[in-house]
């Protein structure tokens, strides 16, 4: 009974092998990109910048959050709170708000001190924002120029035109979806074969 459970085992493990939507060895090449090391110090510098502009804009991010949350509980009637532009105020829609309705909007003026952090918080919470917005486009724009780099002649059919310094380019497939780097950043593989 052991023996004919082991053979059937085998069997079935055999026949889904054969059988797996997994391509076979040959098929599991891929295209690779060797970085010099003028591009691993420039892979790393854009990633760094990266890491750094997601980690500020994160703290933005919860600092805003803690502010808005803490205010709420020492307002609960203001629930949804928002406030205004000029950081003077916090205020809620109270109900539905109608043309009949003359007070549809309650608020409390903030303090002197509340609206400095506020205003603070604020301009962080942009400003990081749009500094994380600037890298990540910086780092796409890395990963087209590292690809335009290394595959200028390739004649390919398909891929994505995209401008680089004013020059427009073809990033082709699997390239233009973007890119994996080892740990130390010495080689680059297209994140398409995932």
């Amino acid at each position: 009974m052991s023996r004919a459970f082991v053979i059937s085992s085998l069997t079935f493990s055999l026949i889904l092998g054969f059988c797996s939507p997994r391509p076979c060895g040959a098929q599991d090449l891929v295209p690779v990109i060797q970085l010099s090391a003028d591009e691993v110090a420039k892979a790393k510098q854009v990633a760094d910048s990266l890491k750094n502009a997601h980690e500020r804009n994160s703290k933005a991010r919860a600092a805003w959050e803690t502010f808005h949350q803490s205010y709420q509980l020492a307002h609960r009637d203001l629930a949804p709170l928002r406030f205004t532009e000029d950081f003077r105020h916090a205020f809620a829609v109270q109900g539905s708000p109608s043309l009949l309705d003359s007070k549809p909007v309650r608020a409390v003026e903030l303090t002197p001190e509340e609206q400095r952090k506020l205003q603070a918080l604020h301009e962080e919470f942009v400003s990081s924002s749009r500094a994380q917005q600037e890298a990540e486009a910086t780092w796409q724009n890395y990963q087209y120029q590292l690809v335009a780099a290394h595959f200028a002649a390739a004649k390919t059919e398909g891929g994505t035109i995209v401008t680089i310094a004013g020059k427009q380019v073809r990033i082709p497939a699997p390239w233009n979806v973007g890119i994996a780097f080892t740990p130390d950043f010495s080689i680059a593989v297209p994140r398409a074969i995932w």
